[in-house]
C-alpha cells in the first residue's frame, strides 16, 4: 500500500483519462494484476506476450477518474504470484492542458 502526492482539484477537473504507472518485476509471471485505487477494485489481465521469469516489466493500467479524490490517493498492486513493484505514479492526461506545436 501506498500514497500519491496530493493531487489538485482543479487537475482532476481537466483530466480526461487517469492511468496507473509503475515498474514491477517478478519470479513467475502472475495471470493477472489486481490494483486499488481508494479501494476500488480492479483486475488486469497478464498483457505480455510472454511469461519469462526474472523479468523487470513497466506498465499502464486504466483508472476511472471517478476513483480519484482530491488530495492524496491510496494505492494497492499485487498479484496472485508474488511481485516486487516500483516507481508507481497516476498520470492525468490532459490535466496539463493541450501545447498547439510551433510550425
Amino acid at each position: 500500500s501506498l500514497t500519491t502526492i496530493p493531487i489538485p482539484a482543479a487537475d482532476l477537473v481537466a483530466a480526461k483519462t487517469g492511468a496507473l504507472l509503475f515498474t514491477f518485476y517478478h519470479y513467475d509471471s502472475p495471470t493477472t494484476i489486481t490494483y486499488k485505487i481508494n479501494g476500488n477494485t480492479h483486475v488486469a489481465a497478464w498483457p505480455f506476450p510472454d511469461t519469462q521469469g526474472f523479468t523487470a516489466r513497466t506498465i499502464s493500467l486504466p483508472v476511472p477518474l471517478t476513483d480519484l479524490v482530491m488530495g492524496v490517493n491510496q494505492i494497492q498492486i499485487f498479484g496472485e504470484k508474488g511481485i516486487v513493484v516500483s516507481n508507481v505514479s497516476i498520470s492525468l492526461q490532459g490535466a496539463g492542458g493541450i501545447v498547439a506545436p510551433k510550425l
